[in-house]
């Protein structure tokens, strides 16, 4: 039996030596019990931060537990605990990915939640990295080696969902504005070393590593310099704006289910066309706009695309119309309109499209009609994943259909109406979940003065899916210093400015056409120029100390 008296008390001065020359301290919890709980609140505290809860101040201690419970266990243990701490995340905090799957595509419903465990185990994977990282890490200080390893997996791994602790802070004014620096990465970073200041100030407490004097300056010194910036630069951008005469834009919020779509509800199809019109010719009447916005999917109908160019109507008789036949069914329309459509090329390929339309007798550097494809296609919804090996009497029984994918994103021009001048702007097209891709809004992005955002969410249902995907946009923005004008059936729907502000949406689940004003001018940022290299950037400088504090020491 162990004596009960200590071979040797531990002072403090003795326990920060030994963490100091690299002598372990052991896993950060002693029991398995200890350690679920840990792993249970870190999950909580993760998803309470984030929309629908919003408690956004606890990501600032939220990977705390996480900390403690996988450090110094092995990487094969970590690796677990992270695992089954990230598939409690995932599956929580995105449980509205099930409902997606199962009526976006039309899966029955073992099949569909077996694919969202399959999803949540998948998405979990990056915090399996992070867990693996932390368990052969023995010393607490070694935690900090680990922090650019999860900032880089956060941005590069492949997810259906894009989304990064930084922003949690959306709805922070004067902290969201350094994503225009480093991305929403850059705030995840800050976010990340804070956690990790706390976790070494328990430790210090408990005797187990030294007090962290250079987190805490680092900690202490962008705790001044993040907000100060932010400040400095919502000033100097509304200084900036002051002279960019605002253009108005008619948004019809239509509030209609798939079902009404395809002429199973009240209204039939060409009632719901007729309706979308007289809602856009109304807004013009009241008060003259520059641009009116339907939802993706809103217009009924569908184009041929032949040209690319100058796209034909198909009437519902199927007919297919040759390439010179114009479009006559919007010859009412009073202003320039971007709607939501199907459309079909020459291979009878089906595509997600927005369409741009002028009013009867106007164009733009000759032509009226302007059609953008959607390029990155939803998973399960407009693509299955692995039908390359699918046998083709398996993907003719599934309901889900495989749509096809534009390759180009084309900018629009827009000529002012509603401004005294000769004012002649750009803008480029995002359908739906599109806006929520870093990489792919930062491309867009470049050379438009605003972008348009044409959404569907009805099909995840009154769920966080929605004020998540809001949340994610405004991020968006502020990284490219660009406005975009969003436009959902069940909203909400609005402008989202250069800041990142959402003033005045439309409430959600509910029938509205409103008008909004906004001004078109985005501005360079050094995110857009190199800043969304940030996480690669960290990691590569952090390698050095990575190996020798992980592997090393461990």
């Amino acid at each position: 039996r162990r004596s009960a008296m200590p071979d040797k008390i531990a002072t403090p001065e003795t326990s920060c030596a030994s963490a100091s020359t690299g002598e372990s301290p052991g896993p950060g919890l002693s029991s398995r019990r200890s350690r679920f709980f840990a792993m249970v609140g870190c999950a909580a505290l993760v998803v309470l931060a984030f929309p629908n809860c919003d408690v956004d101040w606890l990501v600032w201690v939220s990977l705390v537990p996480l900390f403690f419970a996988a450090q110094g266990i092995g990487g094969k243990r970590g690796f677990l605990t992270g695992w089954i701490t990230g598939m409690m995340i995932e599956g929580v905090g995105f449980f509205w990915i099930s409902h997606a799957i199962l009526h976006f595509s039309g899966l029955p419903l073992p099949v569909a939640y077996v694919l969202f465990l399959g999803w949540a185990a998948l998405s979990a994977l990056t915090w399996a990295v992070f867990g693996w990282a932390r368990g052969r890490c023995r010393t607490p200080g070694a935690v900090l080696a680990t922090l650019p390893l999860w900032v880089a997996v956060e941005f590069y791994a492949p997810r259906l969902f894009d989304w990064h602790f930084g922003g949690a802070l959306y709805q922070r004014e004067w902290l969201r504005q350094a994503a225009d620096v480093f991305g929403a990465s850059g705030l995840s970073y800050w976010i990340l070393l804070v956690n990790a200041l706390v976790f070494l100030l328990v430790e210090w407490r408990r005797q187990r590593a030294p007090f962290p004097r250079g987190t805490f300056a680092v900690v202490v010194v962008l705790s001044i310099v993040v907000p100060s910036y932010g400040a400095w630069r919502v000033e100097n951008l509304r200084g900036h704006l002051q002279d960019v005469p605002p253009l108005r834009v008619g948004m019809v919020q239509p509030f209609t289910g798939q079902g009404q779509k395809r002429g199973g509800g009240q209204m039939t199809a060409p009632q719901l066309f007729v309706s979308h019109l007289g809602q856009s010719i109304a807004l013009d009447r009241a008060s003259p706009v520059d641009l009116v916005l339907w939802p993706e999917g809103a217009d009924p109908y569908g184009f041929y695309d032949f040209s690319g160019d100058v796209p034909g109507k198909n009437p519902l008789d199927g007919h297919r119309p040759d390439m010179q036949s114009q479009v006559t069914i919007f010859d009412k329309a009073t202003a320039p309109l971007v709607v939501g459509r199907r459309s079909e090329d020459a291979k009878d390929q089906v595509l997600n499209s927005a369409a741009y339309i002028l009013p009867a007798g106007e164009s733009l550097d000759g032509v009226r009609v302007r059609l953008y494809h959607k390029n990155r296609l939803l998973l399960f919804g407009e693509r299955l994943p692995f039908q390359s090996v699918l046998p083709q009497w398996l993907i003719q029984m599934l309901p889900a259909m495989t749509w096809g994918a534009g390759t180009s994103n084309p900018t629009m021009p827009l000529k002012a109406r509603t401004t005294s001048g000769d004012g002649r702007y750009s803008f480029r097209n995002l359908i739906c979940y599109e806006a929520v891709l870093p990489n792919y809004v930062r491309q867009t992005a470049s050379g438009a003065d605003f972008l348009v955002n044409l959404t569907e969410d009805i099909w995840y249902g009154n769920s966080a899916h929605i004020a998540q995907h809001a949340s994610v946009i405004r991020m968006r923005c502020v990284e490219n210093r660009t406005p975009l004008l969003r436009c959902t059936n069940v909203g909400p729907s609005g402008v989202v400015d250069v800041l990142g502000g959402f003033a005045d949406p439309t409430a959600i689940f509910a029938p509205d056409a409103k008008p909004f004003a906004f001004q078109p001018r985005s501005f360079p940022t050094v995110y857009a120029s190199w800043g969304f290299l940030f996480p690669l950037m960290v990691l590569i400088l952090s390698t050095p100390f990575f190996v020798r504090l992980i592997i090393k020491n461990s």
